[in-house]
């Protein structure tokens, strides 16, 4: 063979053998991803749950052809928004795609610990798993969750020690994260249909106040509320129309008016 064409043939070579080996460089290399708090309210705190990335955190995402990738956090941050550099798996596609937190989300059953009694203003979540979908590498993740906004102001001042919710399904004890694709849910948890909100510190509901539970989503049909004051007198009311409670998103309960009373009365209905 010619001195020219053994010169060509190896850079022919050479070439090929570089591009197979940044075939990684076909797919996205990083992506950002921010925790969302629950849509139409903007003020609510989360910072007493896991719902901030750590270094080490990894994220699985999904393209369209089912191919999936981790990508881990390298630095340490502490905030909702983070960087995700590629660390394992098949070189994805182009999106849209699916992504999960934590990254072992999907491959087995992953479980999520809601708590019998919540505290105010975030409750007491750990670990709660984190869904977003996207056409770019720009991740918004949502978490898989429901949030009830209690909206209360009572005809007198009162100060208000803890909300007890009682429905017809279970809102506490193991529950579990599972599903591909866009089909994610969280199946019911195996505690019991009686959640607590305690309050740290008494609040007055002389004038509306924002009491927030994080709860399970699903359709309550039935929906009990027992408001209980730090004096000890209690205002019990309930829904005359189901609750429907979506992940990743806050529906509002606004009871006004409220009249406490020293011991507990039959339930009026209110609005929802």
């Amino acid at each position: 063979m010619p001195k020219y064409s053994l010169h060509i043939a190896i850079v022919a070579f050479v070439v090929l053998l570089f591009m197979g080996g940044c075939s990684k460089e076909n797919g996205p290399q990083e992506f950002r991803a921010t925790i969302t708090r629950p849509t139409d309210d903007q003020k609510i705190s989360l910072s007493g749950t896991k719902l901030y990335w750590a270094s080490g955190d990894k994220i699985r995402v999904y393209d369209e052809l089912s191919n999936q990738a981790d990508y881990i956090l390298t630095g340490g941050v502490s905030a909702s928004r983070g960087v995700f550099k590629f660390d394992d798996g098949a070189v994805l596609s182009s999106g849209p795609y699916s992504v999960v937190y934590p990254a072992d989300a999907r491959t087995g059953v992953h479980q999520i610990n809601l708590p019998y009694i919540q505290y105010t203003p975030d409750g007491s979540l750990s670990d709660v798993p984190l869904y977003g979908e996207t056409s770019t590498t720009a991740v918004d993740f949502y978490h898989m969750c429901g949030v009830v906004r209690f909206r209360l102001s009572a005809t007198t001042a009162v100060s208000l020690s803890r909300i007890t919710l009682a429905t017809d399904i279970n809102t506490n004890g193991t529950s579990t994260f599972s599903g591909s694709g866009t089909k994610v849910a969280v199946t019911a948890p195996n505690g019991n249909n009686v959640t607590t909100m305690a309050c740290d510190v008494a609040q007055s509901i002389a004038s509306p106040n924002d009491f927030y539970m994080y709860l399970p989503p699903g359709r309550y049909n039935t929906f009990r509320v027992l408001m209980t004051a730090a004096n000890g007198s209690v205002c019990a009311m309930h829904a005359n129309r189901p609750i429907v409670v979506e992940r990743g998103k806050i529906v509002t309960i606004t009871l006004s008016g409220l009249v406490f009373t020293a011991t507990a009365s039959a339930p009026r209905k209110h609005p929802r």
